[in-house]
């Protein structure tokens, strides 16, 4: 949550120049997302595998600040 509002700032200014140059952007649809999460489930099943608790722990809080 620290740095939450400077990355949501620093990703809006970053947008905003790349538009202004010409690129084309868009996000990706929740269909996408998904398909994103099940293809990368076996590289963070295999990370929390290795980190334990405190990497669980991790991933559960970046996926929640994430959504």
């Amino acid at each position: 949550p620290r740095y939450r509002a400077e990355l949501i700032k620093a990703d809006a200014e970053a947008r905003k120049t790349l538009t202004e140059k010409g690129m084309t952007l868009r996000d990706a649809t929740p269909d996408e997302l998904k398909k994103l999460r099940e293809l990368t489930k076996p590289i963070t099943d295999e990370w929390v595998g290795k980190s334990g608790d405190v990497g669980k722990q991790m991933l559960n809080t970046a996926i929640q600040a994430c959504s």
